[in-house]
């Protein structure tokens, strides 16, 4: 981060050199004026050395990463899509998307924490079984952000990608040389509000039998940088705001405890609760709340049910009735993680997009989403909250019939670990499905930016390609109060190549392991 800090502060110093140096050089006289001497201008001797001006520090110009390029037309075609450019650059290059979701609720940031968003829209492609992605501004067309996604685009790099453990700060040519080749382009993003791909991020992955080596680069420099095995499903690391995490790739998760909550007696009766009934009836069935309040218009009963099958001990589940003559419920949710069995993790939510079918959701959540909420759109709908439930968290989709179909409107999460909540569309990858195939309820609506794309034909999905699906939209994330999941501390190998930095530690032939430092952190 201080190396950030400096090379952002570099042009303004360097401005501030060029300011002085030319004050300093326009041919001003200077007068003396002491008591006792006149007012002559003083002129230098002919024999007096001037000063030499102070020469700007140069700022460091990086030569562009060079990529390895799978044998793909598609592939180096998205390798010449331009960052900003108008999302009419790749109309040529690929066909009409087979998905376009986010539409009317996703917010772009490509950074955890960060405050400054743009709304956006993704479209999704799918040429020769492999999937292509590009978030495009939702008004302008600008692109956004590209990536591959689909893992299997990707041939192996090297034959042990995890020996190389990353300092953030490194210069990206020190990785380079360890790695001892180019790696492959797996996606490259802006900042929102950028008008030109200076403010680029590249993500660079180097992948090997077991896994890959992913690390974000911008300006020359490796920002983060982790290895990530097929097998295992890392803890979400914590966000800065600053500095992009690194992206992911996602498995479909059909597994959860959906099963154990719905079997709870306590479920049962919250089911059994419909929309439209009176204050006094609910109150009937169920007693006396746990707590009445008031939030704005809405008067809200929170029953709770001590339980240490349940994170935190209890179960809860929450009435919204209206605050006038006829207290008539308008909306209830069920609050509620059952511990044991399957885990579930909040960054399941950001993959629910908007405009996203309750059936494409279903081919990587699982086919039995429970129904945990409802709620009345004031208009006669009714949106339905349909869930995943487990440990830590519970990701769901509040949805909308259309026709024969439910239509995603927006992602929720809760959550105990505050790191999984802070996590985006943009740092998880789900693998597209090469069919190329579509909801067939929904209808693409691809928004006016005078684009008009070729008619799109599927091309056959190839054998053991990773089953696929969605996306996001603007989360309304809400925590359960409890203690962050602790994340295991990890431990690597140490050797420093060469440059005379560090003592190299001895290690077992034939695999060189690697810790590549920082120019300058040891010397």
């Amino acid at each position: 981060m201080v190396l950030k800090k400096i090379l952002r502060t570099k042009p303004v110093l360097l401005a501030l050199i060029l300011a002085v140096s030319a004050f300093l050089s326009c041919g001003c006289s200077f007068q003396v004026r002491s008591p006792g001497y006149t007012t002559e201008t003083q002129t230098q001797s002919a024999g007096e050395v001037q000063t030499p001006e102070p020469t700007p520090s140069p700022v460091p110009v990086h030569p562009p990463i060079v990529f390895s390029v799978p044998e793909s037309g598609a592939a180096e075609a998205y390798m010449r899509a331009q960052l900003c450019a108008h999302v009419g650059s790749i109309a040529d290059v690929f066909s009409a998307p087979n998905a376009v979701f986010g539409q009317n609720a996703y917010e772009y940031r490509a950074i955890a924490g960060g405050s400054i968003s743009e709304k956006a829209v993704v479209f999704r492609f799918t040429v020769d079984s492999v999937g292509f992605e590009f978030i495009i501004n939702a008004e302008n067309g600008r692109i956004l952000k590209k990536q591959i996604s689909s893992p299997g685009a990707f041939p192996k790099l090297m034959e042990d990608a995890g020996a190389l453990a990353v300092l953030k700060g490194t210069p990206y040519e020190e990785l380079r040389t360890a790695a001892g080749v180019d790696p492959y382009l797996w996606m490259s993003f802006v900042e929102p509000g950028a008008v030109s791909d200076e403010r680029r991020y590249e993500v660079c992955v180097w992948p090997d039998n077991n896994g890959q080596l992913a690390a974000v680069v911008q300006n020359g420099i490796v920002l983060a940088c982790e290895y990530q095995p097929d097998d295992a499903v890392l803890p979400a690391a914590a966000a800065d705001g600053i500095t992009p995490r690194v992206p992911r790739y996602l498995k479909a998760e059909p597994r959860n405890a959906n099963d154990k909550l719905s079997k709870y007696e306590p479920f049962k009766k919250y089911m059994s609760i419909g929309l439209g009934k009176t204050e006094s009836e609910v109150t009937a069935l169920l007693g006396a709340p746990a707590n009445a309040g008031t939030d704005g218009n809405y008067r809200v009963l929170s029953y709770e049910y001590s339980d240490p099958e349940f994170a935190g001990g209890k179960a809860a589940f929450e009435y919204y009735f209206t605050n006038d003559g006829s207290a008539s419920l308008v909306m209830k949710r069920s609050k509620a993680l059952p511990l044991g069995g399957e885990q579930i993790l909040g960054r399941y939510a950001p993959q629910m997009l908007s405009e996203m079918s309750l059936k494409v959701i279903t081919e990587f959540m699982g086919d039995d989403p429970l129904e945990t909420g409802s709620r009345s759109a004031g208009s006669g709908e009714v949106l339905t909250e349909y869930s995943y439930v487990g440990f830590p968290a519970s990701v769901s989709g509040i949805f909308v019939k259309s026709g024969s179909a439910k239509l995603c409107l927006m992602n929720e999460m809760f959550t105990l670990d505050i790191n999984e909540a802070q996590t985006l569309y943009e740092e998880y990858v789900l693998p597209v499905d090469g069919t190329g195939r579509q909801a067939p309820e929904q209808e693409i609506r691809i928004p006016d930016f005078g684009v008009t794309f070729k008619p799109f034909t599927p091309v056959p999905i190839i054998p053991d390609t990773p089953k696929p699906t969605p996306i996001i939209i603007r989360p309304s994330i809400s925590l359960i109060a409890g203690t962050p999941t602790p994340k295991p501390t990890p431990t690597f190998v140490v050797i420093s190549p060469g440059g005379g930095r560090g003592t190299p530690k001895p290690t077992p032939e034939p695999t060189p392991t690697y810790i590549i430092i920082p120019s300058g952190m040891l010397d």
